[in-house]
């Protein structure tokens, strides 16, 4: 009995198509792009989040509220105390749960205007840092 050895194959071994480079900033202009879209459906729907959170835009700031529930050092801004003049109704609205969301991208300013304006606050210049919340 004789014994056969595999042959060596004549096909040429291709490469793989090497993938194409990934554009991050093209990615990341997508993704914004995207999220200021959103909140711009937010507007259409009333300023309010899918969740059922107010949005406040004031100053070209994008702002929403939190449920104020959370002990202070979770809440939007570390519990600081801010207080909002609503442009359409001229009523007052306070909250110590401040998410911010950025500024508002000039492209979108015109479908994102402000519909409120800040309340100054009574002690002006007092900040509160990270470092008073340590510990507790």
């Amino acid at each position: 009995m004789r014994l056969r050895l595999p042959r060596p194959s004549r096909r040429r071994e291709v490469a793989p198509e090497p993938e194409p480079a990934l554009d991050f900033a093209a990615e990341q202009a997508a993704f914004l792009e995207n999220s200021w879209q959103q909140r711009v459906g937010w507007r259409e729907a009333g300023d309010i989040t899918p969740d059922g959170r107010q949005v406040i835009r004031a100053g070209g700031w994008h702002h929403v509220l939190g449920d104020e529930q959370a002990e202070p050092r979770w809440r939007g801004n570390y519990g600081r105390p801010y207080a909002f003049r609503m442009l359409e109704d001229g009523r007052t609205v306070e909250t110590t749960d401040l998410w911010d969301q950025g500024e508002i991208p000039p492209q979108f300013r015109d479908a994102l205007p402000d519909n409120a304006e800040v309340i100054p606050a009574e002690q002006p210049g007092s900040v509160l840092r990270f470092s008073d919340w340590e510990g507790r």
